[in-house]
């Protein structure tokens, strides 16, 4: 969890218990807290024993009352493995829902005094999320975002191990954060996120839909049922404005069952908000009108990709339903990088060098086509599939990479499974017209398009973006595509 703690807490357990609607005796305790995870427990805290997928959390809790929890919330399978526990046990019929409630009322519910924004989509959360971000900054609005690349705050950046974080973790730092001088908040919500609590308790002022495409079918089984995941960040209770993009067949059927005002964005149009005029330079960095309701914007990219011109209209879009100040909106936007989104490592080669975080279908094709509409060479494309995911794309994402001159098939993080059967899938998707490599090593995968490389050639290297690790059964050792990408080059010198 981000380390910043909020300042000292005291609150009636028997009050946030009323609030739940649980019947339990008086327990006439002030508690300081609340978590799931029984590492982060402090004195005075309320463990969360949540049944999990594997293990239940009533196994930590013997843990958690020796750090100093002072009660426990769970289930009923777990107060009847914890009738021993010489601590009050406060059981409830769905303790992940009922401890996301509690957290907001242990810590203040902070978040309804922030301007808020919930972002959500298969692609383009994080850059959506920083240009959001870069809007609320320079309207010192002081933000807080909260996302795939960690938690930053006050120029600070923290790791998260999860996309959205739990709501124990989310609600402790919003309250700190809070205190210390923050007025907004932009967050990537993932689908998870909504399916298991993770973001109870908030209400964003502007809920944004970025599209869909195939991900998470390990875990929502289709794509309507992933949809619906998403959905329900678009009701009444979660979000008072929309922003939704029209691009595909998902965004204009969400705004036909959007409970809350709507503005809607293309690239393509029509929709509230479109982009015209658009102008891109050998680079692939773009310029382009952002044409809205009653106002229009000249922006400026200093990030390549229709997507990106996709992203801008997004933020756009928000800052229009918060009624932010529209001079700072062009110089806001040409400034903002995404750490591992299309980041470029640039060694002085006589050739591009660029490291994406694209993990689907639809992420592959949209940067080999960035990278096909712009280089005056070749594309080479390093390309491999986490494990333990939707085994599905896999096939899928091979055949995106197909407009690449040469494709080399490495692991990306392997997990549990055995890489060969990975990268099988993999390239199982792929023609066999297409010139296709197999390097398992992902570093031996990288030093292989460097050294094919030619000038004027681009090499994307997919899958990992930010990630600084690699985990292979279950260890995890360092690994930074962009660190290894500058070493190679390095070494040509």
């Amino acid at each position: 969890m981000m380390k910043l703690n909020p300042q000292s807490i005291s609150v009636n357990l028997d009050d946030v218990v009323a609030s739940l609607n649980i019947q339990e005796p008086a327990t006439h305790l002030m508690v300081t807290g609340i978590t799931h995870d029984n590492r982060e427990v402090e004195p005075g805290f309320v463990f969360a024993a949540l049944p999990g997928f594997n293990r239940h959390g009533a196994e930590f809790a013997s843990t958690a009352v020796e750090q100093g929890a002072v009660a426990i919330l769970t289930d009923s399978h777990g107060a009847q493995a914890l009738n021993n526990l010489d601590v009050p046990l406060i059981v409830s019929a769905n303790p992940r829902i009922d401890m996301a409630h509690a957290a907001q009322m242990i810590y203040g519910d902070a978040q309804t005094r922030l301007l808020s924004v919930g972002v959500t989509g298969t692609n383009g959360k994080t850059t959506t999320a920083h240009m959001v971000e870069a809007l609320f900054d320079a309207n010192d609005l002081k933000p807080i975002m909260i996302g795939t690349v960690g938690v930053r705050f006050n120029n600070e950046t923290f790791p998260s191990s999860r996309t959205t974080p739990e709501a124990t973790d989310l609600h402790r730092m919003l309250f700190a954060v809070e205190q210390r001088g923050s007025r907004s908040l932009v967050m990537e919500v993932s689908s998870h996120a909504l399916s298991l609590g993770r973001v109870d308790g908030i209400a964003f002022d502007v809920a944004v839909f970025t599209g869909l495409s195939q991900d998470h079918l390990d875990f929502h089984h289709s794509m309507d049922e992933y949809f619906l995941a998403k959905a329900e960040l678009f009701t009444s209770t979660r979000a008072r404005h929309a922003v939704i993009c029209v691009d595909d067949d998902w965004g204009k059927k969400l705004v036909s069952i959007s409970q809350v005002p709507t503005l809607t964005y293309s690239v393509n149009g029509p929709a509230d908000w479109m982009a015209t005029d658009i102008q891109v330079d050998e680079a692939g960095l773009t310029t382009f009108t952002a044409q809205g309701p009653v106002a229009k914007h000249h922006i400026k990219l200093g990030l390549p990709g229709s997507f990106n011109i996709a992203n801008a209209l997004a933020a756009v879009a928000v800052s229009d339903a918060l009624n932010l100040v529209d001079s700072k909106i062009q110089s806001a936007l040409e400034n903002v990088r995404v750490a591992g989104r299309l980041e470029r490592v640039d060694c002085g080669q006589n050739f591009v060098c660029l490291v994406d975080y694209a993990h689907t279908p639809d992420a592959v094709e949209r940067v080999v086509e960035v990278a096909r509409s712009h280089s005056r060479g070749r594309v080479i494309t390093v390309l491999g599939c986490g494990g333990d995911r939707d085994a599905a794309k896999r096939p899928l994402m091979g055949a995106a990479a197909a407009p690449s001159d040469l494709i080399i098939i490495t692991d990306d993080n392997p997990r549990s499974e055995d890489p060969i059967h990975i990268r099988a899938a993999i390239r199982s998707g792929i023609s066999e017209n297409n010139e296709v490599v197999e390097i398992g090593d992902r570093r031996e995968a990288i030093r292989y398009a460097v050294l094919h490389a030619q000038p004027g050639d681009w090499i994307l290297v997919l899958g990992k973006g930010h990630e600084t690790g690699q985990d292979l059964a279950g260890v995890v050792t360092p690994f930074d595509d962009r660190v290894v990408l500058a070493e190679i080059l390095g070494e040509l010198k």
